[in-house]
């Protein structure tokens, strides 16, 4: 998933990923973007090939 464009389920943030991290909180996934940005992944968001 590194390398790939992820587009949040609301389409407002949208980037190239660079990393991502499990939530200690159990919330899931979070991708961080390449502007420092994040999205956690979930129902509705986007991964796409760059």
């Amino acid at each position: 998933m590194i390398g790939e464009t992820v587009t949040s389920a609301d389409g407002s943030t949208k980037g190239i990923v660079v990393s991502v991290e499990l939530s200690s909180s159990g919330g899931g996934a979070i991708a961080t973007l390449q502007d420092g940005s994040t999205v956690t992944l979930g129902p509705g968001v986007t991964i796409a090939a760059s």
